[in-house]
């Protein structure tokens, strides 16, 4: 859970906008050097919310990921 939470926050620094939509995230994730976790959307999803949960993201339900 780490692992992928420390991927999406690299995939959003690197991308130079201050949210991505978690769809985006994975397509990103699936083109850089983040391909070998090899996560589905519901699993990247229930990994938003949970991180969410912790005040560590705002994710809302447009899928916008944004790192608090």
């Amino acid at each position: 859970m780490t692992q992928i939470i420390q991927a999406v926050r690299d995939i959003v620094i690197n991308s130079g906008e201050p949210s991505l939509k978690s769809k985006d995230i994975l397509k990103r994730m699936e083109k850089s050097y983040h391909q070998t976790m090899k996560i589905t959307d519901s699993e990247l999803s229930s990994v938003l919310k949970y991180y969410k949960q912790l005040d560590v993201i705002y994710f809302d339900q447009d899928e916008n990921v944004v790192f608090l």
